[in-house]
């Protein structure tokens, strides 16, 4: 019969294994710490920008993404905006309507089931009651309102005519002319 091991054999099996498990989920977990520069690494980049892409129909929450890259809901949004560029919130807003502009035309969905697939919806009003109003998809009539409105050609109308705005042209007019069309 073997002699049992001594306690300071044991006491250092046991740290080497601590020290090899140690190692290992640092590397699996070293791979989504921001990086030093105080941006996302490109392994968080990609993963938030595929759960954003895949969510776009959902509300998305800072929570949501901030755990999905493991920090914290404020180191999350500064990396965010210094590595795309913009904040959060405006990006998810650019994603959902390039998705609806490349849905537009294909011309296989209405508009109104385009807003519900891209998940755009209406601004968000706070009441004085505390209460909230808004944030639901698009009806007909506001769709109707909004679609039509000339100032995303870069163009005002005014009494009834048709002036060039100051701003620039937000969609192309082959894309304005299509949406019209389809309305």
């Amino acid at each position: 019969m073997k002699d049992p091991p001594n306690a300071d054999t044991l006491y250092a099996e046991t740290l080497g294994l601590l020290a090899a498990l140690e190692i290992d989920r640092l590397q699996r977990v070293g791979t989504l710490r921001a990086p030093e520069s105080g941006r996302l690494s490109v392994a968080q980049e990609r993963l938030v920008g595929e759960y954003i892409s895949e969510n776009l129909h959902m509300n998305i929450s800072l929570s949501d993404l901030a755990a999905l890259v493991q920090l914290s809901r404020f180191h999350f949004t500064r990396s965010f905006k210094k590595t795309m560029g913009m904040p959060l919130h405006q990006f998810i807003l650019h994603c959902r309507v390039d998705r609806a502009k490349v849905m537009l035309r294909k011309n296989d969905t209405s508009i109104r089931e385009t807003a519900q697939i891209t998940g755009i919806r209406t601004k968000i009003n706070g009441r004085r009651d505390g209460g909230r109003s808004g944030g639901i998809c698009f009806g007909v009539g506001s769709l109707a309102h909004l679609l039509k409105n000339r100032f995303y050609l870069g163009e005002v109308t005014y009494r009834g005519e048709v002036h060039r705005g100051e701003q620039e042209p937000i969609l192309g007019r082959d894309l304005f002319e299509a949406v019209q069309a389809k309305r």
